[in-house]
């Protein structure tokens, strides 16, 4: 469920290229640094401007980020993440 609501097709590596599309946000292009397939999906995505940590569990996930870019607003992106999160996985 994890790796389909990220848009990611078929199993992915670390080192994968990718690339995630978030309404409100810029995309994050980057590399897949941490995938561990299964019942305890876990995904993590570095690129130049954040890092991105998922993990999924049933029907249940977890996220966390941190973007680096300067010219982001906290608060702006923040809100983004979460109008995503909803519509992604509600």
């Amino acid at each position: 469920m994890l790796s389909e609501g990220l848009g990611l097709t078929g199993p992915v590596a670390q080192g994968d290229p990718v690339r995630l599309i978030q309404e409100g946000l810029a995309p994050i292009e980057g590399v897949i640094d941490y995938a561990v397939p299964g019942f305890r999906e876990l995904l993590g995505v570095r690129g130049s401007d954040g890092l991105c940590r998922f993990q999924g569990e049933g029907d249940q996930i977890v996220v966390g980020h941190h973007i680096f870019a300067d010219e982001v607003n906290g608060e702006e992106a923040g809100k983004a993440w979460q109008n995503w999160l909803t519509r992604m996985f509600a």
